[in-house]
């Protein structure tokens, strides 16, 4: 009888926190929405049964909707890496949508342009292969400056790297910020594109790409929602002057997040920050209270995986070591993005299973964090000496509970991404969109094709007859279609996996692939 992996065993305790679609159907359209785990909808379930009222009023029931907000953004700065009382990090604001959000920022950029003095030049730099709705608020802002008497150019950038056709070439990025520099010496510059291709699932280097901006004194708007959906971004790392989430596509309720460094928040408000969010968040208009809620559930499900991560001796390792790092430095939140701390390796491994099952979601929403662990792992390489003061079994919180549980579900999903990139490239019929890194380094887990035996549509038709959810189309990107020169009618089919889909699952998919390229 083969032997199923502790990592496996982990993939079903918490496939069984999900709603029953999910066995119902082959969800592969992660990238464009995930299913929400019990966790996340018993949060909102309690409060549509318990406190389903408004917030800001003196009662009780009303001081805890307004809590619950509160929590929530101080939850999303964790995950975005902002500081919201103190430090160099930035802040947060939360809306229905992130296509709100970014048209409120660009609201709020084009009132404060209008306080500089009369005739400073301002450059817009946009790919074109971003989502539409992080493409038209910038053209949108350019038109109403150069409407108003203020000089605006817009520059669509399309040269793709010849290493990933999924990313932006920055040779063409730093020749337009010469050319602009070169002209003038006290222009506004913003670059705006997205982190992930929508497509190819294509990463950029965040850091070197911010660092290049800056330094020809540009701002960077970054679009993370294909990156969040199995990273944590690290935006004052980076140092992005903003940087967007949608958070239905991280297991939560629908609400897009927008971080601002405090530098970047401070020069669109000139001074009045505080007021300046409060009127953007209230604009930008989240009316269902409960989804906060949901925030508040979506931490106790990252909860839920670090206490079934303890069954790897791989997963655990990572825990203690972003235990120990924080720590040493006072805080919740580990030094720097490093997903996988020195010493712990990166590979899947097979360690004997560990009795017992999940712990009870019931019992667990509320209560404290179990101490799973009975002390710092050896895996880790930390002396003795180092661990003494560390209470044994701590568990992660905050920013370490984040970053560890993604990881976690992060190593999951990449299981089913890098199988079904490896197996689909022996089945005649259709061409993977390819990217220079199968592994991970460069990519996010996308995997694109294109049928060449028949219509993209036909085939997409059989997968949804089947049972299989799963994107066809341009992707709302239709830039990125005329880069890769597919056709612009049918475009691609993507496969996107998310850590509750199974390797059997994998293996449905490709052989209903099978079936309607040949069908």
């Amino acid at each position: 009888m083969a032997v199923v992996s502790d990592k496996e065993q982990v993939r079903a305790a918490l496939r069984d926190m999900f709603p029953p679609f999910v066995s119902k159907w082959v969800m592969m359209e992660n990238a464009g929405g995930t299913p929400m785990p019990r966790p996340v909808m018993d949060r909102m379930q309690d409060f549509y049964n318990n406190r389903h009222v408004q917030m800001g009023g003196g009662y009780t029931l009303s001081k805890e909707v307004t809590e619950s907000v509160t929590a929530a953004r101080e939850f999303l700065g964790e995950f975005m890496e902002a500081d919201n009382d103190a430090g160099d990090g930035g802040r947060v604001v939360m809306g229905v949508a992130c296509r709100v959000l970014i048209n409120n920022l660009a609201g709020a950029i084009f009132d404060r342009l209008l306080n500089d003095p009369v005739g400073t030049p301002v450059h817009m730099l946009v790919a074109d292969h971003n989502h539409v709705s992080n493409i038209k608020p910038w053209v949108r802002l350019v038109d109403r400056l150069n409407k108003a008497g203020r000089p605006a150019t817009l520059y669509m950038l399309n040269e793709a790297d010849p290493a990933h056709p999924g990313m932006l070439n920055y040779t063409e990025v730093e020749r337009v910020l010469k050319q602009i520099t070169a002209a003038e010496a006290n222009s506004r510059i913003f670059v705006s594109l997205p982190q992930v291709s929508n497509m190819l699932g294509e990463k950029m280097d965040a850091n070197s790409f911010t660092e290049l901006v800056h330094s020809y004194g540009g701002r960077v708007i970054l679009d993370g929602v294909a990156y969040a959906t199995s990273d944590v971004p690290h935006c004052a790392t980076w140092g992005v002057d903003f940087y967007f989430v949608s958070m239905y596509k991280i297991f939560c309720p629908q609400m897009g997040v927008l971080y601002g460094s405090r530098e970047a928040w401070d020069w669109v408000y000139e001074g009045e920050v505080d007021a300046g969010l409060a009127e953007m968040e209230q604009v930008s208009g989240i009316t269902n209270l409960a989804t906060y809620a949901g925030v508040k559930g979506f931490k106790n499900y990252l909860q839920e995986v670090y206490k079934l991560s303890c069954r790897n001796a791989e997963w655990r390792a990572h825990a203690d070591t972003l235990v120990e790092q924080a720590r040493r430095s006072g805080a919740s939140t580990p030094p720097g993005p490093n997903d996988a701390p020195a010493g712990v390796n990166d590979s899947f491994i097979t360690t004997p299973a560990s009795e017992g099952d999940a712990s009870s979601l019931a019992t667990a929403v509320d209560l404290p964090l179990d101490r799973m662990c009975s002390g710092i792992s050896t895996a880790t390489g930390l002396d003795i000496a180092q661990t003494e003061s560390l209470a044994p079994g701590l568990a992660p919180t905050g920013r370490s509970l984040i970053v560890h549980s993604m990881r976690v579900m992060k190593d999951l999903t990449f299981a089913c991404s890098n199988y079904l990139r490896t197996q689909l490239a022996s089945i005649d019929g259709i061409e993977v969109m390819r990217t220079a890194d199968v592994v991970g380094t460069h990519c996010k887990p996308i995997v694109s094709f294109v049928p060449t035996t028949r219509k993209a549509t036909d085939v997409a038709q059989h997968l949804y007859d089947a049972n299989l959810a799963v994107k066809q189309g341009l992707l709302m990107s239709p830039g990125m279609g005329q880069i890769l020169g597919v056709c612009m009618k049918e475009g691609v089919i993507r496969l996107s996996p998310a850590h509750y889909n199974t390797m059997e699952e994998m293996d449905t998919v490709l052989d209903k692939i099978r079936e309607a390229v040949h069908a």
